[in-house]
């Protein structure tokens, strides 16, 4: 609503314990309505996520690894900037790529290979791990070893989140 107003403030309490809350103030009538919400637990956690993205970035970044994370609901790939370096492939184009072999850059024509991805993916293995070499556009043969999981699932063990990494070997 155009008229509401809220900002999130932290307050100490008496026994000098932070608590995070959000202030919404909203007029009604004649009068303003004044609601506090505690949202500790919610800023805890945002930073807590913050905290393991640092160390999740530092981690792919020192063992120079290509990483890919997939929203599956949603057909979206994320791709770190890596993939420049290891494979000579810009992110954007894979995001052009049809089949989803060639977007999370396993190998079609090793079946072996696509058939282990798709036992993580239906959740008969734990993860999925293989050794398969890739081609650079200027035709230079790669060797990577690539590692992938189901990290979300719904209620009914559909994947939701998988992500991915290939390391130079």
């Amino acid at each position: 609503r155009r008229d509401e107003f809220w900002s999130a403030r932290c307050i100490y309490r008496p026994d000098a314990a932070a608590l995070w809350v959000r202030i919404s103030v909203r007029p009604s009538g004649d009068q303003l309505l004044v609601y506090l919400e505690d949202i500790s637990e919610y800023k805890r956690s945002r930073e807590s996520l913050r905290a393991s993205e640092s160390r999740l970035d530092v981690a792919i970044a020192a063992n120079s690894l290509s990483m890919w994370d997939w929203n599956v609901p949603l057909d979206e790939i994320y791709y770190n900037e890596r993939w420049q370096q290891s494979l000579e492939i810009d992110p954007r184009q894979l995001l052009q790529r049809q089949e989803l072999s060639g977007r999370l850059l396993l190998p079609e024509d090793q079946p072996e290979i696509l058939q282990k991805f798709e036992d993580d993916y239906h959740g008969r293995t734990s993860h999925f791990s293989a050794d398969y070499a890739l081609q650079t556009p200027r035709g230079v043969t790669k060797r990577f070893e690539a590692y992938a999981r189901v990290v979300r699932r719904d209620r009914d063990g559909k994947p939701l989140r998988v992500v991915g990494v290939l390391n130079d070997v």
